[in-house]
């Protein structure tokens, strides 16, 4: 099986891997490491899903999975663009932006959500990346609670 085919399947077939994956495809800038921690954040996904799959993805040679010590969080450090990556498991490429020679990226990312569709980052009911469903629970319980109708509730979510 292809490498490829290999990330299709786990956006296809693994739980919370599409979510995670689509994390990664929406990343603005070049950037060298993602904590385990921002992923799960962004994903919506939990701790052990998200790390889990990065296991994987160091399996598949697609970077190195670190567990954090000496204060350092748990990060993928990666070999190939994280949103190559993301974009060949969603279908949407087929080929990985290799680091290897390129000019040196960011260390840390904070993902920028939407950006590239001009949206903002705190736009996540948008974004499809495992909100909408939180947001539109704590939309319904508002509603009931202050007597109102959905349509006068808006929830704004500010990093």
């Amino acid at each position: 099986m292809s490498l490829q085919s290999e990330l299709r399947r786990l956006y296809e077939h693994e739980m919370g891997a599409r979510e995670c994956f689509d994390v990664l495809a929406s990343y603005a800038n070049r950037i060298t490491a993602s904590s385990v921690d921002t992923i799960r954040d962004y994903s919506g996904q939990p701790y052990e899903r998200v790390m889990t799959l990065m296991k994987h993805l160091a399996k598949l040679e697609l970077g190195d999975f670190r567990i954090g010590r000496h204060g350092k969080k748990t990060r993928f450090i990666w070999a190939y663009s994280p949103r190559s990556i993301g974009e060949v498991a969603q279908g949407k490429n087929t080929e990985l932006d290799s680091y290897e020679g390129n000019e040196p990226a960011e260390e840390e990312e904070k993902p920028e959500l939407g950006l590239r569709h001009g949206r903002a980052p705190g736009d996540m009911a948008l974004s499809g990346t495992g909100y909408a469903e939180v947001i539109a629970s704590a939309k319904q319980l508002l509603a009931e609670r202050l007597n109102l109708k959905l349509e006068q509730i808006d929830i704004t979510i500010r990093h």
